[in-house]
């Protein structure tokens, strides 16, 4: 797999991520693999799942951003190099500060009593 299409895959778990958990509910009170479903909804649901698919999305954002200034056929060092620092800088800036998608998800979980777009997520303290 490819780093873009990690990224990509990420980023569709993100955005889908009320819709996978709507559907794997369904599976799990329909199907003959219900018990499987279940746990698939409990996992999915909790809270290191969503932060670990926020941060993937943060990191992988940057780094897919910076892979492609090296892809290039014609490759200006300086454009390089001055992406290779920022994208440092911000990986190590967000040690201490969150990326976006993961303070996102820290400040809405907080404020709505453990929900991330309306639904409650698990094993967060």
């Amino acid at each position: 797999m490819t780093l873009l299409m990690a990224y990509e895959a990420v980023e569709v778990i993100y955005a889908a991520w009320t819709l996978l958990i709507l559907s794997l509910e369904h599976e799990a009170n329909n199907k003959e693999d219900a018990a499987k479903a279940r746990g698939m909804v409990r996992k999915i649901k909790s809270f290191v799942f969503i932060a670990t698919t926020c941060f993937l999305h943060d990191v992988l954002r940057l780094i897919t951003k910076c892979s492609k200034v090296f892809q290039k056929d014609i490759i200006d060092i300086d454009q390089m190099q001055a992406m290779l620092e920022a994208t440092v800088a911000a990986m190590k800036d967000m040690k201490e500060n969150p990326g976006g998608h993961l303070e996102e998800l820290m400040s809405h979980i907080k404020t709505n009593n453990c929900e991330h777009r309306g639904t409650k997520s698990r094993g967060f303290y």
